[in-house]
């Protein structure tokens, strides 16, 4: 499944050591097909490979820069020698395409957090920007990228990120990827909540999370995208 679609999609996939499910949602404070945001998950071997991307808004090439990035991702995943099981690769492949969104000058920069789950649960990602990734752990999130974990929110497109390499042993409960129109807006108690919520449907679950960054009149302030993924 390459990038999202308005909307959500729900797909499952067993691994050697570990059987997890995953959703996608995307949303936007204008309309889902004007949104910024791009959402992405795809198997790749006995494991999975899931990201999102931000395009910064107030520039004009915001939408094409975070379309472009989730194209090149799907690019480099089908090149037979790249690993996407390498902290080191994604790194550097984040670096890559900070010159090369530069380089073009498309006039636009985004966010990028690519998260790789292999066969036996472990996870090896890089990000840039204010976008995050975080785990479910006994109620509370834990970030494995973003701003609130690294200094470093240079975009990918400005010349200047620094892309930041992060791991995880095991993935032990739910994994959540998602732009910082989430984030930003809802507390880690309610995005926490919802998914809990929902231990069954992750369709349901990704409604509900999205839902936690509305105002009272039901209105979003940014663009959402964000991937749910729930180990078994």
């Amino acid at each position: 499944m390459g990038a999202g679609s308005p909307g959500n999609s729900e797909a499952a996939h067993s691994l050697l050591c570990v059987t997890f499910e995953y959703a996608i949602q995307r949303d936007s404070y204008r309309s889902a097909e004007r949104s910024e945001d791009r959402v992405f998950a795809q198997p790749v071997g006995s494991g999975l490979v899931v990201a999102v991307a931000d395009g910064a808004g107030g520039t004009p090439g915001g939408a094409g820069a975070a379309e472009y990035v989730i194209q090149r991702l799907e690019r480099v995943l089908a090149e037979p020698h790249f690993d996407a099981f390498q902290l080191r690769g994604w790194v550097a492949f984040l670096r890559s395409l900070d010159q090369e969104l530069d380089g073009r000058r498309l006039g636009g920069e985004t966010t990028l957090v690519v998260v790789a789950i292999n066969q036996s649960g472990a996870c090896f990602g890089a990000s840039a920007g204010d976008s995050s990734a975080a785990i479910l752990d006994h109620g509370d999130l834990l970030h494995l990228a973003g701003p609130t974990r690294h200094a470093y929110r240079a975009r990918i497109g400005s010349g200047r990120a620094h892309p930041a390499g992060f791991g995880l042993a095991h993935l032990g409960g739910p994994l959540l990827v998602a732009s910082d129109g989430l984030f930003h807006y809802a507390t880690h108690q309610a995005i926490a909540e919802a998914i809990d919520r929902f231990p069954k449907d992750l369709n349901q679950a990704t409604a509900a999370v999205v839902n936690t960054a509305r105002l009272p009149s039901g209105e979003l302030q940014d663009d959402v995208a964000l991937v749910l993924v729930r180990p078994h």
